[in-house]
């Protein structure tokens, strides 16, 4: 039914999803927490492999806030 399952919706999940179903595969994003409209995003993590995707992860959302013309950080 899906190529690919992610889970957590966080910025590293999202952009991660984001990037699969622009390479046309059909991802299904798994969120075990109801955030709402709001999420914590940071560039420290206890893992450094996580923190050093960081600076790309921001990269790409800015880009992706000027392709669709949306404020996605406030």
């Amino acid at each position: 039914m899906y190529d690919v399952n992610v889970c957590c919706g966080g910025i590293q999940g999202l952009w991660t999803a984001n990037v699969l179903a622009e390479k046309k595969k059909k991802v299904l994003l798994l969120e075990q927490e109801a955030h709402g409209l709001s999420r914590i995003t940071r560039y420290s993590y206890s893992d450094p492999h996580h923190a050093q995707l960081m600076p790309e992860a921001f990269q790409r959302w800015d880009a992706l806030e000027k392709r669709s013309k949306l404020e996605l950080f406030v």
